[in-house]
C-alpha cells in the first residue's frame, strides 16, 4: 500500500455514518432557523416563557431527527457508491474515492429533494424549490466529498503516509 490508495471501505463505513448523521442533524437544525428566522426572533422578544421554550425546543428535536434521516441517507448512498466502486477498483485513489462518494452522496439526496419538490409543488413555486433542491443536492455532494477525503487524509496519517 502506498501513499495513494484510498482507505478501504470497510475501515471508514462506520464514521461515514455517524459523522454524515451528525453533519445532518445540525444541518437540519441550522434550515430551521433559518426558515423560521423571523418567528424565532419575534416569539423570544418578549422573554423566555417555558411555553415558547418547550415548543422551540420541539421544533428543534423535529428538525435534527429529520436532518439525522436525511444525513444517514446520503451516508447509505455514499457506502454503496463506494463499495461498488471499491469492488471494481481495489486500488483506487483518495481523490477519485472522495469523488464518487459525492456523487453517492447526492443519489442518497434524491429522495429528500423529490419529496421536498412534491410538497411544496403543489403551490406553485417551483421555481424556488428547484433552485432550493439543486442546493440541497450540492450540500449533500460537497458533504459526501469532504467527509470521505478527510476520513481519506486521517487514515493516511495513521499509516505514516
Amino acid at each position: 500500500m502506498n501513499a495513494k490508495t484510498a482507505a478501504p471501505v470497510s475501515s471508514i463505513a462506520l464514521r461515514i455514518f455517524l459523522i454524515a448523521g451528525a453533519a445532518g442533524a445540525l444541518f437540519g437544525v441550522l434550515a430551521l432557523l433559518a426558515l423560521f428566522w423571523e418567528v424565532v426572533a419575534s416569539g423570544f422578544a418578549g422573554g423566555f416563557q417555558p411555553g415558547t421554550v418547550a415548543a422551540a425546543l420541539q421544533f428543534i428535536a423535529i428538525a435534527c431527527g429529520i436532518g439525522l434521516a436525511v444525513g444517514l441517507l446520503c451516508a447509505s448512498g455514499m457506502y454503496v457508491a463506494l463499495e461498488i466502486r471499491a469492488v471494481r477498483n481495489e486500488g483506487d485513489s483518495p481523490a477519485r474515492q472522495a469523488a464518487c462518494a459525492a456523487l453517492g452522496a447526492g443519489i442518497g439526496g434524491l429522495l429528500p429533494a423529490s419529496i421536498l419538490m412534491l410538497i411544496g409543488g403543489s403551490e406553485g413555486q417551483w421555481g424556488l424549490l428547484s433552485l432550493i433542491a439543486v442546493g440541497f443536492l450540492a450540500v449533500c455532494s460537497a458533504a459526501g466529498y469532504l467527509i470521505t477525503a478527510g476520513l481519506n487524509c486521517q487514515y493516511q496519517r495513521s499509516m505514516g503516509f
